[in-house]
C-alpha cells in the first residue's frame, strides 16, 4: 500500500519499497517541490545523519518554504495535498531508509555480486571460503572467525606444508580426498614472499623428501633459521620422515652445515678437507636426528597459534565447545560491531558475558599502588583483551591463571585507534553448570518473554536490522526459533512495534505497566543501573532496552530506544 498515491509512479517498481537513493530525492521532488540540487543536498544530509540539518529539512519537506517576503521557495507536502501526518511519517521512512542506501547503479552491482557470490558459496564452498579467508589475510580475528566456520560447516583446513602450499590459502585435499583449504605460506611469521619464491622454483624441479633435502636445495638469505623455525612450528614439515620435537633439536645445526658447505662451494670453490676426503662437517644428507617423543597437542597447537595467528589442526577448546554454545557473546561478534560506521560507539558499555581460554594473565600496579589485571580471552573465533580493575582484581584473582576456562561478564569498551575490550565485572569458572545457567537464562527469556511483530516498513530499520542479523546467529537458532520478522502491512494499519506476552520477565513478577511506569523485578536490581537507581521501576525506553540488551545481547542505543517507546506510547501497542 502506499501512504499517498503520489508514491505509486516512484515506488511501483521496486513493489512500494525504497530501494534506491533516487528514489528518495524524486519523493522530495514530487511530494514537496523540491529542486534537483536541493533534493541532493537532502540526500546527502541523510546519509551523514547532519541532524541539525535534518530538522530543518523535515520543516521544509512538511510546511515548505518562503524567503523574507513570503514568496514560496519550495511548496512543501502539506500545501501539495499531502496530510501532514503522511508527510512526516514519509519523511521519518526516508531518514531510516537513506542511512544505508545505495543509487541506483550501486545497488544494482551489489545485488549482482550478491547473486554471484550465494551461487559460489552454495555450489562450490570450498574455493569460496578459500578466497574469503584470501581477502582477509591481514585481518587476523576475521580470519580466525572464517576458520572456524570451516570447521563447523566440514571442510578441513588444511596446516601449511612445504611440498603442498603457495603463498596465498589454497584449494587441496585432506589424506582421505576430501577436498579442503590449504593454509597459505604468507600467513606464516617470519616468512617472506622470497622464501616462498625460493621453496617454489625448487619444488618444480622435484618434492621435497626431508628436511636434509629442503636445506641442501633452499638456499638464499630470504631463508634463515627463523623461517625454518617458523615452518617448523607451523607443521609445514610434517609428514617428512620427523616430528616437530626432532626438528627444532636440531634445525639450527642442519642450517649452520648448510650454510657452511654452500660457502665452501662458492663459485666452484673446494677446501683443502674436501680435496682430501677429510671434511670436519657432516654433509645435510650425513646428519642423524636422534628418536624423540613429539610434544604434547597442547603444546603443538600453541606452536600453530603463535606462527600463524590461529589454531589449524584443532583449538584447546575442542573439548569445551558444546558449553560455548550456551549463548555467550563471541569475539567475532564484538569485532563485527567495531566495523560498524561509529567504531562499535553505540555499543559501547553494552553488557556481555564471554567465555573461553586465558591465554594471557598480568598484574599491573595502578598510579595509587593497586593492582589490576590485563586478560586475554579467546574462544573458538578469536581473542579479545580484558581489563580487571582493582576491586574486581582482589576479588577473582584466583580464578586469572593462564590455560584456565573462564566466563567473564562486563561492559564492552569501543574507543577510536583502540580494539575493542572487555571491562570485566566478575569472573566464574566455565563449567557444565554455569553455561546450564547461561543457556537457560537466554532460553526463559525468550520463550517465557514476548514475540515480536516488525512492521517491515515502518519500524526503526537499523534495530530492525540487528533483530534479522540476531535471528540468523547460529548459536542462538534454539532460543529464537519462534522469533518472527514481518511485515504487518494490511493487518489494521499502523502496528509499529507490538511486544506481546510480556510474562515471567526476570524473577517471574512479570512487566507491567501503572500510568507508563513499567517493572520488571529482580533482574533490573541485579544487573541494570537504571533499576538499581529507580528501584524495580523504570521507563519504557529503558524496559524495551533491558529486554533487547541483556536478554538478546542485543545492544539498543539510546536513540533507537526512545523511538521505540515513542512508537508504542502512541500506538497503544505496549
Amino acid at each position: 500500500r502506499y501512504e499517498t498515491p503520489l508514491l505509486r509512479p516512484i515506488l511501483d517498481v521496486t513493489y512500494g519499497c525504497m530501494v534506491y537513493q533516487e528514489q528518495v530525492m524524486q519523493i522530495v521532488r514530487d511530494l514537496a517541490g523540491y529542486s534537483l540540487g536541493r533534493s541532493d543536498l537532502m540526500r546527502r544530509a541523510m546519509a551523514k545523519k547532519k541532524k541539525d540539518v535534518m530538522a530543518q529539512e523535515r520543516e521544509y519537506f512538511v510546511n515548505g518554504m518562503t524567503d523574507e517576503n513570503g514568496g514560496v521557495l519550495i511548496d512543501g507536502a502539506v500545501r501539495r495535498g499531502v496530510p501532514r501526518e503522511v508527510a512526516e511519517h514519509i519523511f521519518d521512512e526516508m531518514s531510516a531508509f537513506a542511512s544505508y542506501a545505495f543509487n541506483k547503479s550501486h545497488a544494482a552491482a551489489y545485488a549482482l555480486v550478491a547473486v554471484q557470490t550465494a551461487w559460489l558459496k552454495r555450489y562450490h564452498p570450498v574455493p569460496f571460503m578459500a578466497a574469503t579467508i584470501n581477502s582477509m589475510m591481514d585481518n587476523m580475528p576475521k580470519m580466525a572467525g572464517y576458520i572456524q566456520y570451516c570447521r563447523q560447516h566440514d571442510i578441513p583446513v588444511l596446516p601449511p606444508h612445504v611440498n603442498k602450499s603457495v603463498w596465498r590459502f589454497s584449494v587441496d585435499r585432506d589424506e582421505n580426498g576430501r577436498p579442503g583449504i590449504r593454509f597459505g605460506l604468507g600467513g606464516v611469521k617470519n616468512v617472506g614472499h622470497g622464501a616462498v619464491e625460493l621453496i617454489e622454483k625448487q619444488r618444480a624441479r622435484g618434492l621435497f623428501t626431508s628436511i636434509f633435502d629442503f636445506a641442501d636445495r633452499v638456499a638464499g638469505d630470504a631463508l634463515n633459521k627463523r623461517t625454518v623455525e617458523s615452518l617448523i612450528k607451523a607443521g609445514a614439515f610434517d609428514g617428512l620422515g620427523h616430528n616437530r620435537a626432532q626438528l627444532l633439536s636440531v634445525y639450527e645445526r642442519l642450517m649452520d652445515d648448510s650454510a657452511q658447505k654452500r660457502r665452501q662451494n662458492i663459485a666452484g670453490q673446494m677446501s683443502l678437507f674436501d680435496l682430501a676426503g677429510a671434511g670436519q662437517s657432516a654433509s645435510p644428507a650425513m646428519f642423524h636426528i636422534p628418536p624423540m617423543e613429539e610434544h604434547p597437542r597442547k603444546a603443538l597447537l600453541s606452536m600453530e597459534r603463535e606462527m600463524t595467528g590461529v589454531y589449524i589442526t584443532g583449538h584447546p577448546l575442542d573439548e569445551a565447545a558444546e558449553l560455548l554454545r550456551a549463548g555467550f557473546t563471541t569475539v567475532a561478534d564484538v569485532y563485527g560491531m567495531s566495523e560498524d560506521e561509529d567504531g562499535g560507539a553505540a555499543y559501547d558499555g553494552m553488557q556481555a558475558s564471554m567465555a573461553g581460554i586465558l591465554t594471557v594473565c598480568k598484574g599491573k600496579i595502578t598510579k595509587k599502588g593497586s593492582m589490576m589485571g590485563i586478560l586475554t580471552l579467546e574462544d573458538l573465533t578469536g581473542q579479545i583483551e580484558g581489563l580487571v580493575f582493582p576491586k574486581v582484581y582482589e576479588r577473582y584473582v584466583p580464578l586469572l591463571n593462564v590455560d584456565s576456562l573462564v566466563i567473564l561478564d562486563g561492559k564492552l569498551s569501543f574507543r577510536e585507534e583502540e580494539e575493542p575490550k572487555l571491562l570485566v565485572d566478575a569472573v566464574r569458572p566455565l563449567n557444565a553448570e554455569n553455561a546450564a545457567q547461561r543457556a537457560a537464562a537466554v532460553s526463559k527469556a525468550y520463550h517465557a518473554v514476548f514475540r515480536i511483530h516488525i512492521d517491515a516498513v515502518l519500524f526503526h530499520k537499523p534495530l530492525r536490522r540487528q533483530l534479522i542479523q540476531l535471528r540468523q546467529r547460529s548459536s542462538l537458532t534454539r532460543f529464537l526459533r519462534h522469533f518472527r520478522i514481518g511485515s504487518t502491512v494490511g493487518q489494521g494499519g499502523d502496528s509499529g512495534i507490538r511486544l506481546l506476552h510480556l510474562l515471567h520477565l526476570g524473577d517471574g513478577q512479570g512487566l507491567r505497566g501503572a500510568g507508563g511506569v513499567l517493572w520488571c523485578g529482580g533482574y533490573c536490581r541485579a544487573h541494570c543501573r537504571e533499576g538499581q537507581r529507580n528501584g524495580t521501576h523504570c521507563t519504557e525506553q529503558a524496559a524495551i532496552k533491558c529486554m533487547l540488551h541483556f536478554f538478546f545481547s542485543v545492544p539498543l542505543p539510546r536513540h533507537a530506544a526512545g523511538a521505540v517507546a515513542r512508537k508504542a506510547a502512541s500506538t497503544g501497542s505496549l
